[in-house]
């Protein structure tokens, strides 16, 4: 509404409507709330066909997710988000132990299967490509939550969790099918406090980039698998400052998404698709 269109309807209902209160504010909505239900600690997002994009903004309310901030148009010299803006974590560093301002994401998963894990993000300030560049993701409900590396046949697991004979993992019989002959280890840079959590970064500078990787110096691709369909969690969790993320992505790699090995394929398969509307269930 336009200011005199405004101020002729607020006149209007002094005058002629009295007991008819109609808001000349400009601002008719409060901006924090997203959704219908401000006040439910997340939203639902559906997958289908082996994928589901979500964008990362699309909370109950941007006023409440902890030392994370909403914005929008530009942020390091990087433009051309996707949907309304984007999260940047304004918190201080916190390089050991993860649970600092998670942000919870609710996917209803209908087709079962082994699903990679990506961001669509960008290093929020400075120039170095390994700083500024991750954050704690977290899948407590998946049936697998891990990295792989296809060059060294290694698969990288929650340090909290070990790597002896009684972790879960290793005794998981699609894990050890899925990839033969694979070994465990504990992704570098991982530390014992992050519990169920991987340190998931990317390495791109002065763009928004397609990427998920687990393991300093030793990039394993991350994964989530569900056996079943049903409704599972992602935790987002504050790692490093001025980090943000735009969208996150799970894809079956099959299809159109069989090859998503390197950076420029993976933007070009998944930049044009249109992110998933969240439901308050």
């Amino acid at each position: 509404m336009n200011v005199k269109n405004q101020l002729l309807t607020c006149l209007l209902s002094l005058f002629i409507f009295p007991t008819i209160f109609i808001s000349c504010d400009d601002d008719d909505e409060s901006p924090g709330l997203t959704s219908d239900c401000p006040n439910a600690p997340a939203l639902y997002f559906e997958e289908s066909n082996g994928l589901v994009i979500i964008e990362a903004e699309d909370v109950p309310n941007r006023s409440n997710i902890g030392e994370w901030e909403f914005q929008s148009g530009s942020i390091n010299n990087v433009s051309g988000h996707s949907g309304e803006g984007f999260i940047v974590f304004k918190g201080e560093d916190s390089f050991r132990d993860a649970g600092n301002s998670i942000i919870t994401y609710n996917v209803k998963i209908n087709t079962p299967g082994i699903y990679r894990f990506l961001y669509a993000s960008t290093i929020g300030t400075g120039d170095n490509n390994t700083e500024h560049n991750d954050a704690f993701v977290n899948f407590p409900d998946a049936d697998a939550f891990y990295g792989y590396r296809s060059n060294s046949n290694t698969i990288a697991i929650p340090n909290d969790e070990g790597i002896d004979s009684s972790n879960p993992d290793r005794n998981d019989p699609i894990l050890a099918e899925t990839y033969p002959g694979a070994t465990y280890k504990v992704p570098n840079g991982s530390n014992p406090r992050n519990i169920g959590y991987l340190k998931v970064y990317m390495n791109q500078l002065d763009e928004w980039w397609y990427e998920g990787s687990t393991s300093d110096s030793d990039a394993h691709a991350v994964y989530a698998r569900f056996d079943s369909p049903g409704t599972y969690t992602i935790l987002i969790s504050g790692r490093s400052s001025s980090f943000a993320i735009d969208r996150l992505v799970l894809v079956i790699e099959e299809g159109d998404f069989t090859d998503l090995g390197s950076r420029n394929k993976r933007k070009e398969a998944l930049s044009p698709i249109e992110s998933v509307d969240s439901t308050c269930q």
